[in-house]
């Protein structure tokens, strides 16, 4: 069999040198050969724990990469938290910070239901609800339990079970006649794109393309677990963790996870203890040189050791006993490769013994079901054919080239290449990490809040602006008692994001009902007050806020707030949007994205149908995009689809269609020209996330113009782009995904140009052939029918004359209209 061949069998690994030579002079000595051979590699512990530290800094396995994963991890988990009713809290590598730019970004969610308080005394249930109680038999495997459902502070025994006839599918009762939970007391997922295997915590995602999303439903206790009494009076030599970090730890509770033991005859209705956010925080606290320790564990066992029997989170498990066991000056920067051979040799006396103990719980044994007599040879052969060959064994990692770097140690100009390569990396991750928090709030804004007010107002837009007020207190409330165990600070931090988009729809739907106002002393006091929030709004905002100066006629006014802008901004900064999932968004230029300062990133603006009367002409048209298209309740309630029922337009784009319609009114109709040639511009460059929309757009300004060839150019662009593949990335009903690309109002657009060429007989200034649509300076010949068509040949007119026959005959009869 192929898995029980070792390393050394394959020849994947080399011989270690039986002399030990030292390459401190020679590692960065320029050579004509690039490629150092394996046999010329050197080994000095020291020397080469200070070589592999730098070199993980450099690839970002750093503080400053792993603050920010951290910082950002925890807004989003408070975000997430304060749109659901589930409690979220992030897990796993990708939001510790025990990542690296070039991972894959697997997602680890503990999402907790705190409507049934799991308890592990019977006195701590209370009255009128439910609870769930830890029970435990003599022969119930370490680290499980069964969960009793509790009624009104009494334990329900199968002479209950008549009273729960609606929660069967939830419930069994066990070998002693308790009823005890066997699956989730709600759904959280219903559709096709998750599903959770038989046995296992976590609810996967299928059908989500390059993301590996893995969702793990608990819940939770607020109290210390009596198995995990041991730890906390366990004797430590070296205080790791310091008293306050244990007593911290252990207010945090645990949670309890669908997972029975699988050598268990319960296995159907056991639970397992999950101390989930105890193990982050120690994560959260490693030092740096424990970081990268964990780091490089993680690439030897992915990329050389590539067992199903061992994982990461065995090799966390093992760190944690290490560092326990370990002076604070083990945890030096030149003694790193010493602690990395401390963990597999760690690990390797695991292994021969069939037994990982649990941190927490250490009669659990983590290697249960993973490792049967078989992967337990092949295991201990890896481990020790690694700790012959040494730090020779990083030449076979191949994430983050870091083979490659062990490989260039006597090569400098390799060096740099590899180190240029990997600042390149590391930029584009670090933006995309900051990035991802924009993202989030934007996805709470538009589908947890602006979609769920609106359609709980249903319409009304004083029921829906008084529903906006009361979310704003809601979030003034959340700020003053922290979410999810957090600071006051981290709490009002991650909130305040979404302030900006709140105060702009409140101000922008107040706004649109003062207009229509009759009484000139309350739409003057509610358009200044509308005023004030705009301000709020930041620059989604203040583009709002012009928008309803040029609803009301103050161009003046609009051209003055457009100039107080950095134009330049909205060139060259990149367009970032939340409010639907295209797969070809991807294809944005990296120079606009990876370059930009500060993440100055702009958001898309979006108006609803209670906005109306303050949305300029050109952008009507997107509101009504929808027009002709028959759904199902449940598709147009979906989450992934509410943006087609509203106006969606890239804030760079809007600011330029603002410009251009003031300048016109204003008849600058050069700055006109160069504000369309910027939207032009801007989808150049793909800088530009409603790529359909701002074809439509310019579309509209080349009609408005009555340069007709032009705008169906940009017209046909826009259905090119609007194809159902690019579109079907995030939707999951068959008739969704068929219906996906009509949703464009480029059909409106078009019956638009159709009446004015064949009714309203406006002919476009810009002479074009009705079959190839060639387009000449000079008139060309007319159908002599209709006297509306044109044709540049003979040829034209023939090939096109099966189409035009009907219509022409239909246009021969209104004259006009």
């Amino acid at each position: 069999m192929e898995k029980c061949k070792t390393l050394m069998c394959r020849g994947l690994l080399p011989k270690r040198q039986t002399q030990k030579k030292s390459c401190k002079d020679k590692r960065h000595v320029p050579r004509s050969n690039q490629e150092a051979p394996a046999n010329q590699l050197c080994y000095d512990e020291e020397d080469d724990s200070v070589w592999l530290f730098e070199i993980l800094d450099s690839i970002g396995a750093n503080d400053d990469y792993r603050k920010t994963i951290q910082r950002e991890s925890i807004k989003q988990e408070i975000l997430e938290t304060f749109g659901g009713y589930l409690t979220c809290y992030y897990m796993g590598g990708t939001f510790e910070g025990a990542v690296t730019p070039d991972e894959p970004n697997d997602i680890d969610v503990m999402k907790c239901d705190e409507m049934f308080p799991v308890i592990q005394d019977i006195s701590e249930a209370k009255m009128n609800c439910c609870s769930l109680l830890i029970v435990q038999e003599l022969d119930t495997p370490d680290g499980y339990v069964k969960l009793q459902l509790v009624y009104n502070g009494i334990p329900c025994t199968s002479t209950d079970w008549h009273r729960f006839i609606g929660m069967h599918k939830y419930l069994k009762i066990d070998r002693f006649g308790r009823i005890v939970l066997f699956d989730f007391l709600m759904e959280p997922y219903k559709d096709d794109l998750f599903s959770r295997p038989k046995n296992k915590p976590a609810v996967k995602s299928e059908k989500y393309y390059d993301l590996n999303m893995d969702t793990v439903i608990s819940y939770r206790c607020k109290t210390w677990p009596k198995e995990a009494q041991e730890w906390l009076s366990r004797k430590r030599h070296h205080c790791w963790p310091s008293t306050d970090m244990i007593q911290e730890l252990q207010t945090l509770g645990f949670f309890v996870v669908r997972k029975g033991h699988p050598f268990s005859p319960e296995i159907d209705v056991e639970w397992r203890i999950s101390l989930s956010l105890q193990e982050r925080k120690l994560m959260f606290n490693l030092t740096d040189v424990q970081h990268k320790c964990y780091i490089v564990l993680k690439m030897l066992n992915r990329d050389v050791i590539n067992l199903e029997c061992i994982t990461t989170y065995h090799w966390k498990t093992c760190l944690f006993y290490v560092i326990e066991e370990s002076s604070s000056n083990d945890w030096e920067k030149n003694k790193l490769w010493h602690c990395i051979i401390r963990c597999i040799k760690l690990m390797l006396r695991w292994v021969k013994r069939g037994f990982c103990p649990n941190y927490f719980i250490p009669r659990e044994n983590l290697f249960d079901g993973r490792m049967n007599a078989s992967w337990r040879l092949i295991s201990v052969n890896v481990l020790e054919e690694i700790l012959n060959v040494r730090f020779e064994c990083l030449l076979f990692v191949k994430r983050n080239n870091i083979g490659d770097y062990v490989r260039s140690r006597g090569s400098s100009d390799w060096y740099k290449w590899l180190q240029l390569n990997s600042k390149k990396v590391y930029n584009e991750a670090l933006y995309y990490k900051n990035t991802a928090t924009i993202e989030k709030t934007l996805h709470v804004f538009n589908t947890a809040i602006l979609e769920q007010l609106f359609n709980l107002a249903n319409g009304n837009v004083v029921h829906f602006v008084k529903c906006i007020w009361n979310v704003l207190g809601c979030i003034q409330h959340a700020c003053s008692s922290p979410i999810t165990g957090h600071t006051h600070y981290e709490t009002k931090q991650s909130l305040s994001l979404l302030l900006p988009y709140m105060y702009t729809c409140l101000a922008s739907n107040v706004s649109a009902m003062a207009i229509h106002n009759q009484n000139c002393q309350v739409r003057d006091f509610l358009l200044f007050g509308s005023f004030i929030y705009f301000r709020g709004g930041k620059l989604s905002g203040h583009l709002k806020f012009i928008s309803v100066l040029y609803a009301i006629g103050m161009y003046k006014d609009c051209e003055w707030w457009l100039h107080q802008l950095d134009e330049e901004c909205f060139k060259y900064n990149p367009s970032f949007c939340n409010c639907r999932y295209i797969k070809s968004d991807s294809t944005m230029a990296y120079e606009y994205i990876i370059n930009t300062s500060n993440l100055k990133v702009f958001t898309c603006v979006s108006f609803l149908p209670t906005e109306i009367a303050i949305i300029p002409n050109a952008l009507i048209f997107e509101m009504f995009r929808h027009f002709g298209i028959s759904l199902t309740h449940e598709d147009k309630t979906n989450a992934y689809c509410c943006w087609h029922y509203r106006a969606v337009v890239d804030c760079n784009i809007f600011f330029f269609l603002l410009k251009y319609v003031t300048k016109e009114k204003l008849r600058c109709f050069q700055e006109c020209e160069n504000a369309r040639l910027c939207i032009a511009f801007l989808l150049f460059v793909k800088n530009v996330r409603h790529r359909d929309v701002a074809n439509n757009l310019l579309a509209w300004t080349f009609r408005s113009n009555y340069k007709t060839p032009l705008a169906l150019m940009c017209l046909a662009k826009s259905w090119e782009i609007s194809n159902s593949w690019d579109l079907c990335f995030m939707i999951f009903t068959d008739e969704m995904k068929q219906k996906q690309y009509q949703f464009n109002s480029a059909k409106l657009h078009m019956l638009v140009i159709l009446y004015s060429i064949w009714y309203a007989r406006k002919p476009s200034i810009i002479h074009f052939c009705f079959q190839c649509f060639s387009m000449s300076e000079e008139k060309i010949p007319k159908c002599s029918r209709c006297k509306i068509s044109t044709y540049c040949s003979k040829r034209c007119q023939i090939a096109n004359w099966k189409k035009h026959k009907r219509v022409c005959k239909i246009v021969r009869n209104y004259h006009t209209v």
